[in-house]
């Protein structure tokens, strides 16, 4: 991890305090045009190291006019820097504190606490050029009255090694200012690939990454240096990423020895990359800047440019899987919101001023979309959906496909819906051309279903309605899933099973048969009534057991349902 968690307040168009953060590997900050988004990747590259080079000791800052917040009521500017607490940093910071003091209490009292992470304020004092401790924050604290005498200066003499002293002279300015010391805030390398990207000569050599120096930069990584061979491995992962991208495994980058072009081999033919599409271009750089830059920072403008939505998912999933650096991506595209383990960070105008807010909720992604213009009707919000009859259908199937492959996730790469058993009877996988039916199709192209048989003997037939259904689903995208057995239930371990009727049923006597065709829910308690379990409370019970997928036809169509899955999530 790099940048945890930073505020930014007097900047440009941030005129009260906003907060970046906490930070994941991907950083999105997605909003309208003229947001402020761009405002946080200027900020980041051109002023982030040299902020804490001065609160280091080691330098000055220097702003232009342009970069202080117009409003003449924010008269200052203000960096502020977050530890999450329980972090190795933050365990670190107050390991000299003595065991008897409450440390979490202290620190929340000295500083403010904000998702779970506190805030250690600067404010840039114009006559050094430098970010320091607000005088305020000491005025603050001296009048909080919170912190006992006897505890600040027992942490006093614990930190400064010192003794005597008096309580506002020296204890709490003194407490105060070690903390800032030993924060040990690091610097770090920061590129930024810029909107405007395109591919360059041969004399092209710039600094930057907006593309122009691509070929020089690909061609070092395919014939690396002798101290240099690990660069190969970069470049094996650039092809990789280009088979993905064109889904051919015969493509292959070659830059060829007057290095005047990128060239693609695939099907025995050679062609210069200018021949494919603008977005395969974009693409190329983009991945290619990413794998060159190794373990820092990377601001990306952006990236959706020309890129076909499922472009712009391959190449974050490549970013994310196959590179070593942090990203701070700003975009328009609603279609990176799902992306996993990302934070995104939706940027708005208000007032004049841009706000953020992190958005971790449906709810509040929900709201990006509005912000951006999309409506319902323009996005197919699940990849795929998975139409069962009940809610313990959903435990059992999101168990069973975790046993195949743990890293689908419920909500992002499909997601499950209940149809109820006499529901089925209204509903149709096709799009009708009668309105009494129910088009499932309407709501997402990829659909399966998963219907109990019911049957009560081998040879049983589907019911009229049933059948009408698999037909129309297995016409696909899809397919409908009929159980082999009965119900879903008939799938499970016979000992499991019971055991978890017993755990949540207290008054079992006797059980029903538990043969492929039994009800196998319906047992008869202490008073000889005929019950029938509670299919949700005994469904959570066996997912805690090993109950593997050896059974009738479990694993083959479990391992259908996975396949499915992830052609609709590409």
């Amino acid at each position: 991890m790099f940048i945890n968690y930073f505020g930014v307040k007097g900047y440009r168009s941030f005129g009260s305090l906003q907060f970046i953060g906490p930070c994941s590997k991907i950083n999105f900050l997605i909003g309208q045009n003229n947001a402020g988004k761009s405002n946080i990747c200027l900020f980041i590259q051109q002023h982030y190291n040299n902020i804490v080079h001065s609160i280091g000791g080691n330098g000055k800052v220097s702003f232009e006019n342009i970069d202080y917040h117009v409003d003449s009521k924010v008269n200052t500017m203000e960096f502020v820097v977050g530890i999450t607490k329980g972090s190795d940093e933050y365990n670190n910071l107050v390991s000299k504190i003595p065991n008897r003091i409450n440390v979490d209490v202290f620190m929340e009292t000295l500083f403010e606490l904000k998702d779970n992470v506190i805030l250690f304020p600067f404010t840039l004092q114009p006559a050094t050029q430098k970010f320091d401790i607000p005088h305020q924050l000491i005025e603050k604290v001296a009048k909080s009255n919170v912190i006992t005498r006897d505890i600040w200066n027992t942490v006093w003499m614990a930190l400064t090694s010192q003794s005597g002293g008096g309580l506002e002279q020296h204890w709490i300015p003194e407490t105060v200012s070690w903390f800032y010391r030993n924060l040990n805030l690091k610097s770090f390398t920061i590129d930024i690939i810029p909107a405007i990207r395109r591919i360059g000569d041969i004399n092209t050599q710039p600094n930057d990454y907006s593309g122009l120096g691509i070929i020089e930069r690909l061609a070092k990584l395919q014939n690396p240096s002798f101290d240099n061979q690990n660069d190969r491995k970069h470049f094996d992962d650039i092809n990789t990423f280009l088979r993905n991208v064109l889904g051919n495994k015969s493509a292959k980058i070659e830059i060829p020895y007057n290095r005047d072009m990128i060239l693609i081999h695939m099907d025995n033919k050679t062609l210069p990359l200018s021949s494919f599409g603008t977005g395969v271009h974009e693409v190329i750089i983009l991945a290619a800047a990413a794998t060159v830059l190794t373990d820092q920072i990377v601001c990306i403008e952006e990236p959706e440019l020309h890129l076909h939505p499922i472009l712009q998912k391959k190449l974050i999933r490549y970013i994310s899987e196959k590179t070593s650096n942090q990203y701070f991506i700003t975009t328009h595209s609603a279609h990176l919101l799902d992306t996993p383990k990302s934070s995104v960070l939706h940027i708005r105008q208000h007032q004049g001023e841009s706000i953020v807010e992190k958005a971790s909720t449906d709810k509040q992604k929900a709201v990006i979309c509005e912000d951006l213009g999309y409506k319902a009707s323009d996005i197919m919000q699940a990849n795929s959906i998975i139409w069962v009859e009940g809610p313990s259908d959903r435990i059992y199937l999101n168990h069973w496909i975790h046993l195949i492959e743990s890293g689908l996730v419920e909500g992002i790469h499909y997601s499950i819906m209940f149809y109820g058993g006499r529901l089925l009877s209204h509903l149709t996988a096709n799009d009708p051309e009668v309105n009494e039916f129910i088009s499932l199709r309407r709501l997402n192209r990829y659909i399966s279903i998963i219907i109990d048989s019911d049957k009560d003997k081998l040879h049983g037939r589907l019911n009229q309605t049933k059948t009408r259904i698999v037909n129309e689903f297995n016409q696909g995208p899809g397919f409908a899933w009929v159980t082999k057995g009965r119900e879903i239930e008939n799938y499970i371990d016979i000992s499991i099973l019971g055991s978890a009727m017993n755990k949540v049923h207290k008054n079992v006597a006797s059980m029903s048969p538990m043969s492929q065709f039994d009800n196998c829910l319906v047992f008869t308690n202490n008073n000889r009534k005929l019950i029938t379990a509670d299919k949700v409370k005994v469904a959570h019970e066996v997912i805690k057991h090993d109950t593997g997928l050896d059974v009738l036809d479990l694993k083959s169509q479990i391992n259908h349902i996975v396949k499915f899955i992830r052609e609709a999530n590409d």
